[in-house]
């Protein structure tokens, strides 16, 4: 069980250290997606799309 909880503490960690770090990256692509000039307004998809691929394949993922 304390192992259990000492892997969700990593994890939470990790997502927030990612957040922290990607998060300029993130406000640029989102400004670059709602830019009207630009022909970007299908990145809002990518990640429902990358989820989506994910979870279909999960257990080659899992097994790599």
């Amino acid at each position: 069980m304390r192992w259990r909880f000492f892997r969700w503490i990593c994890f939470a960690a990790a997502v927030a250290l990612a957040a922290f770090f990607f998060w300029p990256a993130v406000r640029f692509s989102a400004s670059m997606f709602r830019d009207p000039h630009e022909d970007l307004s299908h990145g809002w998809l990518i990640p429902a799309v990358s989820a989506y691929a994910l979870w279909r394949h999960r257990a080659a993922v899992r097994a790599a």
